[in-house]
């Protein structure tokens, strides 16, 4: 890798000296400017965001893939054009590595042939596809629960309907009229110790009608975690949040108790308390969820015995 023109600290100094001369002295939003520059420049170092820092690179915050048949094109199962949220937001190649004990799911530079980013198999604690809310057009996002806080979770979304061209090589076999989304769900399920969870209207199916989709029943029900907007979905094996980053996963095992505050005419806020892994109860609460969903999340929370905190032990 090359060093750019000039060293992050000889950038901060040069800024330093050109502030406190005219004629950038007298003018003030100049100075502000060069001023928001520096403290952005000294926030990358100190997060160790610039590349080469005192001759040493930086610690990535990434594991680092073990080599595998992935960088084979003959020993992975992969889709071109796949549009990424998390942690990067850009259209990559995805590759499924084929080998289950020591390939991985990652996503290639479909340019350089580089990995940006991926996780071992064995790393994957969970892989749920839910409908992306609010679109007029089908999509669906593949969102990727790593075991270790360390790893990146990985989001990424396809198209609804068949699957179109020659995007998708693998061994595994589909009918050009399957749906995209089924494909990818069974050559994710080669390799996951888990199948892929789904929603089900059996579990959850919310009463407020969508204005862009006359007729289908929604999986999802809109909520804020504090001044962040987004969605909840209410799955056979947990509870979760999406789709901005960081997306959260709250598996049976993990809550303590479910209960409801602010219950309102119009509204109510729904509080999850979770065990950490220091055993500590931490509560989260989620506001502003629409009345006509009160009693099927109710319903789902008493179904799986979400509501009594002495339950626990048993989920």
């Amino acid at each position: 890798m090359s060093l750019p023109p000039a060293h992050p600290t000889d950038l901060l100094s040069r800024i330093h000296q050109a502030t406190s001369k005219p004629p950038i002295s007298s003018q003030p939003q100049l100075i502000k400017l060069f001023e928001d520059i520096r403290t952005y420049i000294e926030s990358s170092i100190s997060t160790q965001t610039l590349p080469l820092l005192n001759g040493q690179a930086p610690r990535s915050k990434k594991r680092k893939l073990e080599a595998d048949e992935t960088s084979s094109p003959n020993q992975a199962d992969t889709i071109g054009d796949i549009s990424f949220s998390i942690p990067q937001r850009k259209k990559l190649k995805l590759s499924l590595g084929r080998n289950s004990e020591k390939g991985s799911i990652r996503a290639d530079n479909p340019t350089t042939g580089e990995t940006e980013f991926g996780l071992p198999w064995s790393d994957v604690e969970y892989c749920v596809c839910l409908p992306v809310p609010e679109k007029a057009q089908p999509q669906y996002n593949f969102c990727i629960f790593p075991r270790g806080e360390d790893e990146e979770q990985v989001l990424f979304t396809v198209p609804g309907g068949k699957v179109k061209g020659d995007s998708i090589h693998s061994d595994v076999s589909f009918d050009p009229e399957e749906s995209f989304k089924g494909v990818v769900i069974r050559m994710l399920n080669k390799h996951l110790k888990r199948n892929v969870l789904e929603p089900n209207e059996k579990e959850f199916a919310s009463q407020v009608a969508q204005a862009h989709r006359k007729g289908e029943k929604a999986v999802h029900v809109k909520a804020f975690r504090g001044s962040k907007e987004g969605f909840l979905f209410f799955l056979s094996a947990g509870i979760i949040y999406g789709f901005k980053k960081p997306l959260e996963f709250f598996p049976f095992h993990a809550i303590n108790s479910i209960s409801y505050t602010s219950v309102l005419q119009r509204t109510f806020n729904l509080n999850i308390i979770i065990l950490t892994a220091t055993d500590e109860s931490k509560e989260i609460e989620f506001s502003m969820i629409d009345q006509a969903d009160f009693a099927g999340i109710d319903g789902y929370v008493r179904r799986h015995g979400l509501q009594d905190a002495s339950m626990a032990e048993q989920r």
